[in-house]
């Protein structure tokens, strides 16, 4: 049996990057350590061969990037102490990273090298300080006329992200290149090395409507200028090895609400942009969510040129994620194989290397080639290796399509856990979480169904639930749920739910919706009353507008109608609520309305606060709070809703 504290044990790899001529691979690679986590940087042929370590101790070395010359990376790290992030150069063959720079307020952001590899673009914190007044450190007032003062951060958004440039040598200071009341990310040079392009959300409404388009700067600073704004959003650019093609994903459907998923599109600026993957009807993005791939440093590539006429980009489709290189013109195709879930994709010269599983094991680096995905390195499922693993089972029930993770060894009817996703514009995969992994071990089959309202189905499994949160998408969780049952692999009185942020919402509902069908409920940093979340989630004025809500004033009634507060007094099963205390995207002050509500009722509840965890602290909390979080969950449910 893994338990709980196999958290320590737990090994990550996460972002994997291709050098420029193909030969070499950067990867991270996190371990724990007490309560802390390590990242350290390694390094694999290409060609395969033993991996080698590049960097080591007790610090976090991300975002790794190669120069042009292959031979020397820039990453991130906050091995010069405090909370804050620095860059740093380190060549291949060896020898001490070397510091270049740190940031005016708090940590660079990922590093990316110019043309000619002599400079490095990144974004950090910059500026007045726009919501402290007086002096900052003596943090006496807050003024707001912005909601965008806070995210899902250690930190306050006291200051704006702009672009930094710095030559590519240590001890060299950063130049400011953008400035303004707004925040700038995702640079990418132009060839010629003379001008920036970056995404930025601007306008006097952006706090509430935060839709990015693409900008352009010179590199050594002036005015910015518009590239390219589409009806709905703009992100990740990349120009064409000849400067002539920018490329970059996004949405034109007005105000990007859900079902408009992201697409590629290219622009050369003369005719406006036009989609490689309309017809697809597939996102443009990486759709795992397993907490076996990296949640703390996990970042999404920008696409990938090969050449001046081709591009790679992973899609994700029925809960899988896939590499495809898309031609300028003609068919995009399919070029990675198995049941993959991916965390990272990157391209040098003709090759492609992804951050991928390929079973139910965590995620190795892979050579993505013709015939198959070729493994590079073995050491990041080492420590699961020696576990038999769960079975997982797709399962098409009524037309829902479901991973059902078993026991190993089940036979006949168990008990089973029920877990919504996360979004809900969110898939599950077929690489379990940690949690499931764990529930599988103790006798429970977990069931994962892809709803209406999950990613990488079309546009038209997306838009049904538009504004009718507990219509569709709840009657899809409990068809699913019926599915099971009458095909006998779920014993019907012993089912319990159990979800995270919509997985919360979710499980709070039917708790409410479908009293009689459940023994327990595990509700993880979810949402009680929507009325109120719009209102205390850093993102709830964007967020709801996306799903079809639109702002409080017009919306309220809408809001409550799909609020579980409102069927409080229908729920009657022993409800374990799991917070992050520092979680602002579904903050405390919604969910303890929740908590004070059945306790006003009489029912068995208990509110479980993890200091200074953020939302998906079920894989990013400090360790001995996750392992303490599914000890209770087990506790729990062996008591309410036994194996």
């Amino acid at each position: 049996m893994l338990g709980p504290e196999v958290v320590r044990r737990q090994v990550v790899i996460g972002t994997s990057v291709l050098s420029p001529d193909g030969e070499w691979v950067v990867y991270t690679r996190r371990t724990v350590a007490g309560n802390e986590y390590r990242v350290s940087l390694w390094l694999v042929p290409y060609r395969g061969g033993r991996p080698r370590r590049l960097t080591g101790g007790s610090w976090r070395d991300i975002s790794p990037a190669f120069a042009p010359d292959s031979r020397t990376i820039a990453f991130a790290s906050n091995r010069s102490g405090g909370s804050g992030r620095c860059l740093y150069l380190i060549r291949i063959d060896g020898g001490e990273a070397e510091l270049v720079c740190g940031a005016p307020h708090g940590s660079v952001g990922a590093p990316v090298f110019s043309p000619d590899g002599r400079r490095i673009a990144f974004t950090a914190e910059a500026g007045q300080p726009r919501f402290w007044q007086g002096d900052p450190e003596k943090r006496v007032v807050q003024v707001m006329r912005r909601v965008d003062w806070r995210d899902d951060s250690d930190e306050d958004s006291d200051y704006r992200y702009h672009l930094h440039v710095v030559a590519a040598r240590p001890g060299a200071r950063p130049n400011q290149v953008t400035s303004g009341d707004f925040d700038a990310g995702e640079p990418a040079w132009h060839p010629d090395g003379t001008r920036i392009a970056f995404s930025s959300a601007r306008g006097p409404d952006a706090d509430l409507r935060p839709k990015t388009a693409i900008y352009e700067v010179d590199s050594k600073g002036g005015d910015v200028r518009e590239l390219i704004a589409l009806r709905g959003y703009a992100s990740s650019p990349a120009w064409s090895p000849d400067g002539s093609t920018l490329a970059f994903t996004g949405t034109n459907v007005p105000g990007a609400p859900d079902y408009a998923e992201p697409e590629l599109f290219v622009w050369d600026g003369a005719r406006r942009p036009r989609s490689l993957t309309r017809r697809l009807d597939l996102p443009v993005t990486l759709g795992w969510c397993s907490d076996l791939h990296d949640w703390r440093d996990a970042e999404m590539p920008p696409p990938q040129w090969q050449g001046n006429d081709m591009l790679v980009v992973p899609i994700n489709r029925r809960g899988r994620d896939e590499v495809w290189r898309v031609p300028l013109r003609g068919q995009a195709e399919r070029i990675s194989t198995g049941a993959t879930t991916l965390a990272s994709i990157a391209v040098g010269g003709e090759r492609v290397v992804a951050t991928m599983t390929d079973d139910s094991y965590p995620p190795e680096v892979a050579a993505v080639e013709a015939d198959a995905m070729r493994r590079l390195t073995r050491h990041g499922g080492d420590w699961l290796r020696t576990e038999e693993p769960p079975r997982v089972r797709e399962l098409d029930a009524d037309g829902i399509h479901c991973f059902l993770v078993e026991p190993a060894a089940v036979r006949g009817r168990s008990a089973l856990v029920l877990s919504p996703h996360g979004g809900p514009y969110g898939a599950h995969g077929p690489t379990p979480e940690l949690d499931s992994w764990l529930l599988a071990e103790l006798g429970y089959r977990v069931l994962l169904p892809n709803i209406r309202g999950s990613g990488g189905y079309g546009r038209d499994w997306i838009s049904p639930i538009q504004g009718r949160w507990g219509g569709p998408d709840a009657d899809d969780l409990l068809t699913s749920l019926d599915w099971v049952i009458g095909r006998r692999l779920a014993d019907p009185r012993r089912v319990a739910a159990m979800g995270l942020s919509y997985g919360g919402w979710a499980v709070n509902w039917l708790a409410g919706a479908a009293p009689d069908r459940f023994r327990a409920i595990v509700s993880e940093n979810g949402v009680a009353n929507m009325v109120a979340a719009h209102g205390v989630s850093h993102i709830g004025p964007g967020y709801d507008r996306d799903i079809g809500y639109g702002p409080v004033h017009s919306h309220q009634a809408k809001l409550w109608e799909s609020s579980p507060l409102r069927l409080a007094r229908r729920i009657t099963a022993p409800m374990l609520m799991l917070q992050g205390e520092a979680d602002r995207v579904c903050p405390i002050d919604d969910n303890f309305q929740l908590f004070v509500a059945l306790r006003e009722l009489g029912r068995d509840v208990e509110l479980v606060v993890y200091p200074e965890e953020h939302h998906v602290m079920m894989a990013t909390a400090r360790p001995d709070r996750r392992i303490d979080r599914f000890r209770r969950v087990r506790d729990f449910l062996t008591k309410h809703c036994p194996p």
